[in-house]
C-alpha cells in the first residue's frame, strides 16, 4: 500500500503566559453537551469522514457513519464507550471519533464557545501527527495493521491535519509526555524540530519520561473550558498507530477514575522526579483538579 500526504506546516509559536484554569467541577447539564452536539453534527454532515478511505463505497461510508454515531450516543448516555476487537475494527472508530472531536474543538475555539483547551498526551513515543514528514512510510510510525487497512491509515492522516492546528492555536496548551524516543531517527528529528519551533513550554510542554507506560494509560485527555467557565472532558485510551491493540476506551466526565489512574500510575511518578518543573506540575494539577 503506497500512500503519500503533504508535510506538516508548523507556524511559529506564540509566547503566552500560562494561567492554570480554575478548579471547576464538570458540568453534567445538557447545556454542556455542545461538544458532543458539534461532533454529532460533523459526523452527520462531513462529506469525508475520518476513519474511512476517500474512495470507499457509499454503503461502507454510511456504515462507518452509523458506527461513529452509535459510539457518540453511548458516550453521551453513559459517559464511556469501550470496544474489544481486532485493531482494524477498533482504530477507525475510536481514532476516527478522536479526529472528529479535534475538528469540533477547532470549530468551537473559532466560535468562542470554548475559550481554552488543555491537552495531555501520554504515549510510548512522541505523538504520531507531529513526527510526520512527506509520507507515513517508516515502520516506527505505523504498524502493519494500520498500513494495510485504509480506514486505520486514514485516521493518522486526519490527525496530521488537526494536531498541528491545535498546537499553533494561542488558546490551546499541550502537554506531550512519552516514554521513549522513536526508533527511526528521522521521525524523532521531525518531532524535535517541532519542539524547537515552539519553545514556550507553558504552551507546548514536551518530555521524554524514560518511565514505562502501560498500554491502558496510552492516549489523550482534552480539558475544554467554555465561555461560562465550565470544564468538560474528552478522553481516549488506545495505543499509538505503531502498536496493534485489541481494546480501546473513550470517556467523558463520568469516567474520572481514568484520570486518577493516569495520575497515580504515571504522571505523579514523573513529577516526583522533577519537583522543580512548574510546567509539568501545572498539567499534573489539572488532572488532580478534575477527578473525585
Amino acid at each position: 500500500m503506497s500512500i503519500t500526504t503533504n508535510s506538516i506546516n508548523c507556524a511559529s509559536s506564540v509566547n503566552i503566559t500560562k494561567v492554570c484554569p480554575p478548579h471547576v467541577s464538570f458540568d453534567s447539564s445538557r447545556k454542556n453537551n455542545y461538544i458532543i452536539d458539534n461532533s454529532r453534527q460533523l459526523i452527520e454532515t462531513m462529506p469525508k469522514l475520518p476513519g474511512i478511505s476517500v474512495d470507499a463505497q457509499q454503503e461502507d461510508v454510511q456504515t462507518h457513519r452509523n458506527n461513529l454515531l452509535a459510539c457518540l450516543n453511548e458516550l453521551e448516555k453513559t459517559g464511556t464507550w469501550c470496544l474489544q476487537q481486532k485493531d482494524s475494527s477498533i482504530r477507525p472508530r475510536a481514532v476516527g471519533l478522536q479526529a472528529i472531536f479535534e475538528h469540533a474543538l477547532l470549530s468551537l475555539l473559532e466560535s468562542g464557545e470554548v475559550t481554552r483547551a488543555d491537552i495531555i498526551f501520554t504515549t510510548l513515543n512522541p505523538v504520531t501527527p507531529l513526527c510526520h514528514v512527506n509520507a507515513l512510510c517508516t515502520p516506527s510510525l505505523i504498524s502493519g495493521s494500520v498500513s494495510h487497512h485504509a480506514g486505520s491509515y486514514d485516521t493518522v492522516i486526519e490527525r496530521v491535519k488537526t494536531v498541528p492546528q491545535l498546537l499553533n492555536h494561542p488558546s490551546v496548551h499541550i502537554c506531550s509526555v512519552y516514554s521513549k524516543e522513536r526508533e527511526n531517527p528521522v521521525d524523532q528529528a521531525v518531532y524535535n524540530d517541532v519542539c524547537l519551533m515552539h519553545p514556550d513550554k507553558s504552551q507546548f510542554y514536551s518530555l521524554c519520561s524514560d518511565e514505562p507506560l502501560a498500554e491502558s494509560l496510552s492516549g489523550a485527555n482534552y480539558f475544554l473550558t467554555s465561555k461560562d467557565n465550565n470544564v468538560s472532558l474528552f478522553g481516549i485510551r488506545i495505543t499509538q498507530a505503531n502498536i496493534e491493540t485489541d481494546s480501546c476506551a473513550i470517556f467523558t466526565k463520568d469516567e474520572q477514575q481514568k484520570l486518577k489512574d493516569l495520575s497515580d500510575n504515571y504522571m505523579d511518578i514523573i513529577l516526583k522526579k522533577r519537583p522543580e518543573d512548574e510546567n509539568l506540575r501545572s498539567f499534573v494539577s489539572l488532572l488532580h483538579q478534575n477527578y473525585s
